[in-house]
């Protein structure tokens, strides 16, 4: 959602189709396979402050937004160190 756009053209989500995201971020994401819901909690980079909600991953997200942190969680390493 903070992306420029979120494909889905398999319809998992509802009908096939491209839409625009927030435009937040550098990234563009296309759903595939299946949906994980996990708890997160970290700290934001930037303040320090402490922070929870949701991950939900669905597919793949790339562009030049990925290789920046936004929060370091507490998950499991190797899983989400870095989002």
């Amino acid at each position: 959602m903070l992306g420029r756009t979120i494909a889905d053209p398999d319809g998992i989500e509802g009908r096939p189709e491209t839409v625009a995201g927030l435009g937040l971020l550098a990234v563009d994401t296309v759903l595939a396979g299946d949906k994980t819901t996990v708890e997160a909690r970290g700290k934001h980079v930037a303040t320090g402050s402490e922070i929870a909600g949701y991950e939900i991953h669905i597919g793949r997200t790339g562009g030049a937004d990925c290789v920046r942190a936004v929060r370091r969680s507490r998950r499991s390493p190797g899983r989400g160190d870095l989002f």
